[in-house]
């Protein structure tokens, strides 16, 4: 029911699925969602191999300006991905129009309703805050992950994992592997994959403003400082380190 007040709010917002109505019935809530024609978005990508910047870039500024709109109503989504954008009319390659859909991982954003948020991790998609319950999650961690979705929509590989560039950034640019993109436009979809939040792009409407500006600057990246402690280099000894592997597990 909460899912559904939620997504209530936006009914009229083009880009995200409509909802009729909400009930209570036989202890169980239901949701009345508006009928979407097409495919998911990971379908789409499964059955036509990665789009052109001409073909993606309308769809991310289509889902872009329905999650401004979102933000400003102070929710997050918190789960933007493949899986949960809808093509609605795949046969017409040069004019796709897209929606956005499953709003169940979204939360308040604004600092009266955050308290310790439900950790939520889609690899490649989430962003470092969200490995945390008490990360400071925000706008910024959506465009982290609509940049991501594009990232995938261009390459047809999903992006090295948050945590794992934070430690060793590998994230290969688009260009360097093979696609035809504008150095403006690529320096966009860079700036909203940093994995530091002050690094990184931090509402829709500016990366949004990126992606169709003729000119781009490069964000600078904040240098990690190296934890020195008890033990050389900053390094745990073998056993600590595989106590520490343990809690990390995703039991």
């Amino acid at each position: 029911m909460d899912e559904a007040r939620r997504f209530a709010k936006f009914e009229s917002v083009p880009g995200i699925v409509r909802i009729f109505d909400c009930f209570e019935a036989n202890d169980t809530s239901y949701l009345i969602l508006e009928y979407l024609e097409g495919m998911t978005l990971k379908s789409y990508l499964k059955e036509n191999g990665p789009m052109s910047a001409e073909q993606a870039i309308p769809i991310v500024l289509e889902i872009a300006a329905a999650m401004k709109k979102v933000h400003k109503a102070g929710i997050l989504h918190r789960d933007i991905a493949l899986d949960n954008i809808q093509i609605l009319n795949p046969g017409e390659k040069e004019a796709l129009r897209a929606k956005l859909f499953d709003f169940g991982a979204s939360r308040y954003a604004t600092t009266k309703h955050r308290k310790s948020l439900s950790v939520i991790i889609k690899l490649g998609y989430a962003t470092e805050e969200q490995y945390r319950s008490r990360g400071d999650q925000g706008s910024w961690t959506d465009v982290y992950a609509l940049a991501a979705t594009l990232y995938t929509m261009l390459t047809g590989a999903v992006p090295q994992d948050a945590m794992e560039q934070g430690v060793k950034d590998e994230i290969k640019r688009p260009s360097k592997m093979g696609v035809k993109l504008l150095k403006p436009v690529e320096t966009a979809l860079m700036n909203a994959l940093n994995v530091k939040i002050q690094d990184r792009t931090q509402t829709m409407e500016e990366f949004a403003g990126e992606l169709m500006a003729a000119e781009v600057k490069e964000r600078s990246i904040t240098k990690m400082k190296k934890e020195v402690g008890r033990f050389p280099n900053g390094s745990l000894p073998s056993k600590e380190r595989g106590l520490l592997w343990l809690r990390l597990l995703p039991f």
